[in-house]
């Protein structure tokens, strides 16, 4: 998307409606850090980056000798820390989701009755606001469980940006003298909370998992991001969110090697830029030279048991699923279903050794699930199924719930495109829906 025109719409906004406070909402889809905002009407592939936001906005707040009171994104996957440290100087809050939005967006009747009770109302105050209307509406429009939203104080990002890069430096170096601990740091990163498959993860849920070998780096990234989000929302399956996200390119490294010298533009710390080369190119190289998996399985009584030895369990294993397959012959070929894999087997007092703990498979109308686990935690698994919602490709997004033991159907996603800022809604149902089951072949 062309900088130019978008710097004339905020100038033109500014210039022809002057006011004391000034808020800049963003409505469309989203794509991260990587496409950035929107579609352009006229090149459908295009978007507005973060590098044009950048330059657009410099001009608007220079010319004008003016800083926005609140920048906000009524859009998918825009609450990532880069997107923050980027927009730092041109505003003093920032209000964005990290996961995707669902359809109804924002409740703008709460906005602007706060704006009409008074006029003077900072960014801290309405972005708040903004984010409880958000929670409400959602809980009333039965979409709020997997919805994130959050207010940044944008004064603090520095102090974000400064812890974050003293963890970084420490990882680069201590990857740079120890070729094993990169595999230890790979292992960490599909643990992590991911938003719509995007390689974008939750960054205090990334210095969590950074404790263990560096806690009091972790620690103060932990506390200087709580300082900065002065509101969090979010919903149930959301609940262990800390306000910003992250981008690693991690699983879809096609979008690192073709975007990879732009990110690295708008990376929030150059020490940051070399860590994704080190992980991208690492997870490449651990594709290509797979280390066989050193285990013995105990098929001998329920539950099933698989031990590991150290130096795999140690050095290679991020988690263990259970997959499924049907298999069966029809005429003289082989007919394979994958029904995909769950998380049902989880590590015991037994060193190395994980035991299954499966009982059921998820069905839709009698029929099983092709599953994929996006996500687990100690309170639940998230699920997405191939579907088929009134003859268009969608993936079901549902979770299974410890606490009550109980399936949570949230909605569907259309399968996504390459559009740079596809449509990541999660939708719901409607009365009169027609829904068909995808299956997995191989």
């Amino acid at each position: 998307m062309r900088s130019k025109y978008t710097y004339i719409i905020y100038r033109l906004a500014v210039k022809n409606y002057p006011a004391d406070n000034y808020a800049l909402i963003f409505w469309d889809h989203g794509g991260g850090a990587i496409y950035g905002f929107g579609g352009d009407e006229y090149f459908p592939t295009d978007s507005l980056t973060l590098q044009e936001m950048q330059s657009s906005l410099s001009q608007v707040t220079a010319n004008n000798n003016m800083k926005f009171e609140l920048i906000g994104f009524d859009a998918c996957l825009m609450g990532t820390v880069e997107t923050a440290y980027i927009l730092k100087d041109y505003a003093n809050y920032y209000l964005a989701s990290e996961e995707s939005e669902p359809g109804h967006g924002w409740s703008y009747k709460d906005l602007v009755e706060i704006i009409s009770m008074d006029s003077t109302t900072d960014g801290e105050i309405l972005g708040t606001e903004i984010v409880y209307g958000f929670i409400n509406q959602a809980a009333d429009m039965q979409s709020v469980d997997q919805i994130t939203l959050s207010n940044i104080d944008l004064s603090e990002m520095d102090n974000v940006a400064a812890a974050f890069d003293t963890l970084i430096q420490r990882i680069n170096n201590d990857i740079a003298t120890n070729e094993q601990f990169k595999n230890n740091l790979l292992g960490t990163i599909p643990k992590l909370l991911e938003f719509s498959e995007t390689d974008h993860y939750d960054l205090v849920g990334f210095a969590r998992e950074m404790t263990q070998f560096y806690p009091a780096d972790a620690n103060r990234l932990i506390e200087a991001i709580d300082k900065a989000v002065v509101a969090n929302g979010a919903g149930y399956d959301m609940s262990t969110v800390g306000g910003l996200s992250l981008y690693v390119p991690y699983y879809d490294l096609n979008i690192y090697k073709e975007y990879g010298d732009m990110y690295k533009q708008v990376a929030i710390t150059q020490s940051y830029a070399q860590l994704c080369d080190t992980i991208a190119y690492g997870k490449e190289t651990a594709i290509s030279n797979a280390v066989t998996p050193d285990y013995t399985v105990n098929f001998d009584a329920r539950p099933f048991t698989i031990t590991f030895s150290q130096e795999y369990y140690d050095n290679y294993l991020s988690g263990v699923h259970i997959n499924i397959y049907e298999i069966y012959e029809a005429d003289t070929e082989l007919i394979i279903y994958d029904y995909g894999y769950d998380a049902w087997a989880h590590l015991t007092d037994t060193p190395y050794t994980y035991e299954e703990n499966f009982s059921n498979w998820p069905c839709f109308m009698e029929y099983p699930l092709s599953l994929k686990v996006e996500y687990v935690d100690e309170n639940l698994i998230k699920y997405s199924s191939p579907v088929y919602v009134n003859g268009e490709d969608c993936d079901l997004m549902f979770t299974y719930y410890y606490s009550d033991k109980s399936y949570h159907i949230n909605g569907y996603m259309y399968f996504q495109n390459d559009t740079a800022t596809a449509d990541r809604t999660i939708h719901q149902f409607n009365l009169g829906d027609e829904v068909e089951l995808g299956v997995l072949y191989l």
